[in-house]
């Protein structure tokens, strides 16, 4: 990460300003505004692993357990602790598993600073995370806040104003800033603390974040993670977002390199991610990803060393110095090493390219001085044989499980959660889904050390970079080196300043696994570029296997055996990484339909029906039912389509064909929709119903009218039955003239004008 003052890069432990990694970043993430978790009703990614109990010098009740991990000590600022970060439990392996679940605040970033032969696998690829309630005891007092004022102010319980808790002078920056917070005037800036607490009583006040709260000391915090970037495939670091959930299964640490002993996971052993997404078809999902670590890099270099006595052992190989005491002695005095007389300086250091120095020298009776044992300045980083290894007393498999969630609730018993899901494995890995209680799928990765072959290393390249390179991506480091030369330079009895600095000026050169390191810094400084780096390929999670047991929409109790398929290769590096989403079957049960009136049949245009229509839930419950005649909602008179209602046809619908359909939803979004179709006629009867109906309702105005009309119609009726069409075309003729002539005065207009239809229907369709 950049500092925000100096947009500089900087670097880890002892060896980066504090300034730099927690406060920057948690700054940085409140200016750009915290993401609330998208799935805050449903935590679509969780476990229920349940983690170890801390050693009885750990406890969380302890507000110092923390800085017990690392000795009491800054990495680099004393003989212990003797590594930038300590395990919780255990060393380097993951010998007590560590599981939890939480959300990412803020999108994870690069680091960009540290060290290449400290990182083999490229700068780490960082984020933070919010652990759900259950692992907040992961926190540090330290990594949050641990009381607060009456306003809410967050107060953490470590004062790093006081005494015991301020840096030494030795921990201060020249920066130019306030130095109260150091033990001697002048020393400079140690306000970092500080300015960390300050960046979490920010994070606190963001009302949408919920921060835990489970421990005994009540922390309300964040908790870190790192790996080299390398180690995870540029397809899942791009996905990554701040949102997102995330599950982690590893090491739980102490970082020892910043005076403040937050912890982190670093790195985890397996890291799965998710987040909701949206299917093509608009259909909720939920999308996870998986992945482990494929190498464990070693905290130790060729030498057995850490970095600190590595650094000495390879500086001194360089340099001409006494040979015993006084003069060992107070070398290794003043650079924190062990004290003691050794026979030579050469006498503990292995080595491999030098062997005039070995054989003539470093093997004879002491001399005053020794002379240089080496022609170049090296670090060369061990990894572990596996990458995982568990508590020696019991190393059968172990499994670590965690659990998904669709991100919507069954909104319908019928449906199925359907799983698409695909995990490649090497062998002693294997991955299975089940289904979990309230409609979710728990997925267990097992792994064995005792079947499990890790893959060599891939092809490196050598990195060789100068002091003014190692100074600009750490300038702590280069310090340290230049500390080194001086107190030896003091103490050795000839001036090989010019031979140190050829050594030096060769370059300090060390492994590249990853093609970030083929240029190093932003592209306007100049660094030099490492084209043997740049050529590397970085690690892929694609195989052949990808394409063997994949499974896909395919309902969750119908899985048998694990999902996943073995590729041992050595191109295949990774444990286990795969993918597993979740979604609801997309299957419509709408409500089932059914109109008994109207029927597909014939009405005359007298007449009245009563709409029978229901729709009835098929398990997804019905949210809505309409009916509409011709396409609206209401008859022409006004009349409503409501189920019971009784219509008149002959004010309702003209004559003809019609078109009655009910529609239906269900809560899910499923439609159902039934139609009958029917017809509308006028016989020689019906048009004489007309006229007694209209005459009921007052359409015609008194009974001498109607007695007139209906004459007509008999006259008609008694022709029509004849076979007579002109004689009965005749008297409806003057059926229709009447009413004409009464329209809006002894007959409703309306109802002449209904009844002039009927005749002139009669007319046109005689016998």
């Amino acid at each position: 990460m950049r500092n925000a003052a100096t947009n500089g890069i900087v670097a880890k432990g002892e060896m980066k300003p504090r300034s730099a990694t927690w406060p920057i970043a948690l700054i940085v993430v409140l200016i750009a505004g915290l993401v609330p978790p998208a799935t805050a009703q449903i935590q679509i990614l969780k476990t229920d692993f349940t983690n170890p109990s801390p050693p009885p010098d750990r406890q969380a009740n302890d507000k110092d357990w923390a800085s017990k991990v690392c000795g009491g000590s800054t990495f680099m600022r004393n003989p212990t602790p003797i590594f930038e970060w300590g395990p919780v439990f255990g060393n380097e392996f993951d010998t007590q598993l560590v599981g939890l679940s939480g959300t990412i605040p803020a999108d994870p970033t690069i680091s960009g600073d540290d060290l290449p032969f400290t990182h083999p696998f490229g700068t780490d690829w960082e984020f933070f995370i919010i652990p759900d309630d259950d692992y907040a005891p992961l926190l540090a007092p330290s990594n949050g806040c641990t009381s607060f004022t009456d306003s809410g102010e967050c107060v953490n319980s470590i004062d790093f104003h006081s005494p015991e808790n301020k840096p030494k002078n030795s921990e201060c920056t020249d920066a130019g800033m306030p130095d109260e917070c150091c033990t001697a005037p002048g020393a400079g800036s140690c306000n970092i603390n500080v300015e960390f607490r300050e960046a979490v009583e920010k994070i606190h006040s963001d009302k949408n974040l919920h921060l835990p709260k489970k421990t005994e000391l009540g922390v309300q915090g964040i908790l870190g993670f790192e790996t080299d970037q390398g180690l995870v495939p540029s397809f899942y670091r791009d996905h990554v977002k701040a949102g997102d959930r995330v599950v982690m299964f590893g090491r739980w640490i102490a970082d020892c390199g910043h005076p403040d002993f937050h912890t982190e996971m670093h790195p985890p052993l397996v890291t799965a991610f998710g987040r909701a997404t949206t299917g093509a078809d608009g259909q909720p999902h939920t999308t996870t990803e998986v992945i482990s670590r494929p190498y464990l890099t070693s905290q130790t270099f060729e030498d057995g060393k850490g970095i600190r006595h590595h650094m000495f052992n390879e500086l001194v190989k360089g340099l001409a110095v006494p040979a015993c005491e006084p003069f060992e002695f107070l070398v290794n005095k003043a650079l924190h090493e062990d004290v003691g007389c050794r026979d030579t300086v050469c006498i503990p250091i292995p080595f491999t390219d030098d062997q005039i120095c070995h054989d003539v020298f470093c093997d004879e009776v002491p001399r005053w001085f020794t002379l240089p044992c080496t022609t170049r300045f090296e670090a060369h980083q061990n990894f572990e044989p596996k990458t995982f290894n568990f508590d020696s007393k019991d190393n059968g498999p172990k499994s670590m499980s965690y659990i998904v969630s669709p991100p919507i609730p069954r909104q319908c018993e019928k449906r199925k959660l359907l799983v698409s899901a695909h995990f490649t494995v090497r062998h002693g890995v294997t991955a299975t889904v089940q289904p979990a209680p309230t409609d979710a799928a728990r997925v267990t990765i097992t792994m064995d050390e005792r079947q499990y072959t890790q893959p060599p290393l891939p092809p490196k390249a050598d990195l060789s970079f100068s002091i003014d390179d190692i100074r600009f991506l750490n300038s702590g480091t280069a310090d340290k080196i230049e500390d080194v030369r001086l107190a030896a330079f003091l103490l050795s009895p000839v001036d090989l300043s010019p031979l140190f600095s050829a050594l030096v000026g060769r370059g300090l050169l060390t492994d590249c696994y990853d093609p970030s390191y083929g240029i190093l810094g932003p592209a306007d400084h100049p660094v030099d570029t490492f084209p043997d780096c740049a050529a590397l390929k970085p690690l892929t999670a694609s195989s052949p296997a990808d394409s063997q047991n994949e499974v896909v929409a395919k309902p969750i109790d119908e899985l048998s055996g694990p999902v996943s398929a073995e590729d041992n290769s050595n191109s295949q590096v990774f444990p286990i990484y795969g993918h597993l989403d979740l979604e609801w079957s997309q299957e419509k049960f709408p409500p089932n339909i059914t109109i008994t009136q109207p029927t597909a049949t014939t009405y005359v245009h007298s007449d009245k029906i009563t709409l029978n229509y229901s729709a009835t839930d098929t398990g997804c419950g019905v949210s809505s039912v309409t009916a509409t005649m011709d396409g609206q909602p209401t008859l022409r008179d006004g009349q409503t389509l409501g189920n019971g209602q009784t219509i008149k046809l002959a004010t309702g619908l003209t004559l003809g064909d019609h078109t009655f359909t009910v529609s239906a939803g269900d809560n899910v979004g499923g439609t159902n929709s039934v139609s009958v179709t029917f017809s509308i006629i006028v016989t020689a009867a019906s048009i004489k119903d007309d006229v007694n109906e209209f005459l009921a309702d007052g359409a015609i105005k008194n009974s001498g009218e109607a007695n007139s009309l209906l004459a007509k119609l008999d006259a008609a009726a008694a022709a029509r039955s004849r076979g007579q069409c002109d004689v009965a075309a005749n008297q409806y003729g003057a059926f229709i003239n009447e009413l004409q002539a009464q329209s809006g005065n002894g007959v409703d207009a309306t109802a002449a004008a209904i009844m002039i239809g009927d005749a002139q229907y009669l007319i046109a369709h005689c016998p």
